[in-house]
């Protein structure tokens, strides 16, 4: 049940923050660039996730606890840059 409730929860998080993402892009990107920006942001995506499993395999060998650091530092530094971002374009 617990991991049932676990990939319900991912999924929504995918869901909602592909889907906020994408219309922001849409928002603010021009019609020309919109398919280079898309392009490049999947690729680049797609190749920090390719390693992301090993990489946090090894960290949580090396202590069980450097995963959920590193996401929480990783998740606060989006946050610092989305602030910025946000006020530079206010």
């Amino acid at each position: 049940m617990l991991l049932l409730m676990s990939i319900i929860f991912m999924a929504a998080g995918n869901l909602i923050t592909i889907v906020f993402r994408e219309t922001i892009w849409n928002n603010v990107i021009g019609e020309r660039e919109r398919a280079k920006i898309f392009s490049a942001a999947s690729a680049f995506i797609a190749l920090i996730s390719i390693p992301a499993g090993y990489v946090s395999g090894y960290m949580y060998k090396l202590n069980p606890v450097f995963p959920f650091y590193t996401s929480l530092i990783l998740y606060i530094i989006a946050v610092g840059l989305s602030l910025r971002v946000n006020r530079m374009y206010k």
